[in-house]
């Protein structure tokens, strides 16, 4: 397993049980999403550019106008998605990063959103993206979304009004992270933080288990 994370105020890339840096240390810098298209091809967002790595080492940036949050690699399209700060999706062609990142986010008809800070992103092999949105800058009014990754239409699958939450409280709490199991059958979120008054406030600081309809 590998994560991004922090170390003696340089942010780098580490080994899940390794406390060295797998990559040069960066100060004054933000990583944030990762993801690996190929055993040897890391992708990683980094304050307003993308990193490419090959092995760990050489890294290609990929400059962007806005913050790049989450990424997550979908190998059956040869694309790796980048969610950002502004509300959009696009992707990275890995044959060809120099090329950018191509938007995908449009309002008329409305394709690959619309979204409101979306922090995590997960790749399904049902051909679906799912994306965890934070809500509002507190954290409330969080959902998840569900896009065809041919047709681009999206639909939200749980929030406040949509979906059960049955025994517990009614919402999500700043959620930031998403995963699905093998079998895409359920949605792992992780929770930071709300507003005390917010209904998903007792679902803070947790990770929700979400069976897929």
């Amino acid at each position: 397993i590998y994560h991004t994370g922090e170390l003696g105020g340089f942010d780098g890339i580490f080994q899940l049980g390794n406390p060295t840096f797998l990559v040069d240390r960066l100060a004054s810098n933000n990583f944030d999403g990762i993801a690996f298209y190929s055993t040897n091809m890391l992708f990683v967002a980094n304050v307003t550019y993308v990193l490419v790595y090959t092995n760990f080492s050489n890294p290609q940036r990929i400059n962007l106008t806005t913050t790049p949050v989450s990424l997550a690699s979908d190998v059956a399209k040869a694309r790796v998605y980048v969610t950002t700060d502004d509300g959009k999706i696009g992707y990275i062609n890995p044959a060809n990063p120099s090329a950018g990142v191509t938007n995908l986010t449009q309002t008329a008809p409305a394709r690959w959103g619309p979204l409101q800070r979306p922090n995590g992103l997960i790749v399904a092999s049902n051909g679906f993206v799912y994306a965890v949105n934070q809500g509002d800058l507190s954290g409330n009014g969080g959902y998840i979304s569900k896009i065809d990754t041919t047709t681009g239409v999206t639909q939200v699958l749980v929030s406040d009004s949509v979906g059960s939450w049955g025994a517990v409280p009614v919402g999500f709490c700043g959620p930031t992270g998403i995963t699905i199991d093998t079998t895409n059958e359920n949605l792992f979120v992780s929770n930071g933080s709300c507003s005390v008054s917010y209904s998903g406030y007792g679902n803070r600081n947790k990770i929700l288990k979400i069976k897929l309809p």
